[in-house]
């Protein structure tokens, strides 16, 4: 970055650029191998829309150096993304080596990784002192000392495995947040510019504070080739975005709830709260006096 900033030693910039291709493309690899997830997805997408842009400036000849702003411009954009994903990829990575086992560069386990805790069970259970010999040996010749002794492991052994299941039940969640989990929402490019205008100007967007009536629903945490939300009972759609229209005669904005903001099945109290098994159908009628709602799938 420090010399491609300075652009003043081109060969190193040749040299760092391959390298950095070459990692972004092993990264890029290995969360394809590891299935469908939101980083995977993202990663991809900025990294098209890279060597579109890269394969563009490579033929382009403008005229003078302001006519090429553009183009390095186009270049420059997806890069910044690839970067976003590329360090939230990194956290998630760290998370789930720190739940296996330990985190990277650092020497002793974590103590309540899934690997500690099963390396405890395994331990606890085999060796001459361990939970199955203390039974077995109970059982060849029963005493009050050796009942206790078998007990006493037998209880360990079995706080040990509830142990061992909340890790690995922590493991599996990490294992997951690639495919649903809320990532910072940063506005890139002219595109958004409406959404996030300069510091000191105004707009529609921002002065009814638009976030407060955009919503949206996804079919599933990972995607599919069709979806399953339906508008007006049929279709297979992936995602359903809708937009609030001017509250209508009943709704409390100051109450955050669907039938506040919305109208019909789209306004179903399954989609308040955590909404975890929210109904798959809307409906996108005219504009009337009972109904507002603007949709996009």
């Amino acid at each position: 970055m420090v010399a491609a900033q300075a652009a003043n030693d081109f060969p190193l910039i040749q040299t760092r650029s391959a390298a950095a291709i070459s990692a972004a493309n092993n990264l890029a690899g290995t969360i394809a191998n590891n299935g469908d997830n939101v980083l995977k997805e993202s990663l991809a997408a900025a990294a098209n829309a890279f060597f579109a842009a890269q394969t563009t400036f490579a033929t382009v000849t403008p005229a003078t150096q302001a006519a090429m702003v553009p183009y390095v411009q186009a270049v420059q954009a997806p890069a910044i993304i690839i970067e976003y994903w590329s360090k939230i990829t990194a956290g998630v990575a760290t998370t789930i080596a720190n739940q296996a086992r330990k985190t990277p560069g650092t020497a002793n386990d974590n103590a309540t990784s899934a690997y500690a805790t099963a390396d405890q069970v395994v331990s606890g259970i085999s060796g001459s002192s361990g939970t199955q010999a203390l039974l077995q040996a109970y059982i060849d010749s029963p005493s009050s000392s050796r009942q206790m002794a078998a007990t006493t492991a037998l209880n360990t052994t079995i706080n040990q495995l509830s142990t061992l299941l909340s890790s690995a039940g922590a493991l599996d969640a990490v294992l997951d947040s690639g495919s649903a989990q809320a990532f910072p929402t940063i506005w890139y490019g002219t595109a958004c510019a409406f959404l996030q205008p300069a510091s000191g100007s105004t707009s529609w967007w921002t002065a009814n504070n638009w976030t407060t009536l955009s919503f949206y629903q996804i079919s599933d945490r990972v995607r599919q080739a069709s979806g399953k939300l339906q508008v007006g009972g049929s279709g297979t759609y992936r995602a359903v975005a809708l937009s609030a229209g001017r509250a209508l005669t009943g709704q409390n904005r100051a109450t955050r709830t669907t039938a506040n903001f919305l109208e019909g099945i789209n306004a179903d109290t399954s989609r308040d709260g955590n909404a975890q098994m929210p109904a798959i159908g809307f409906v996108n009628t005219p504009l009337s006096s009972t109904f507002n709602d603007r949709l996009a799938y």
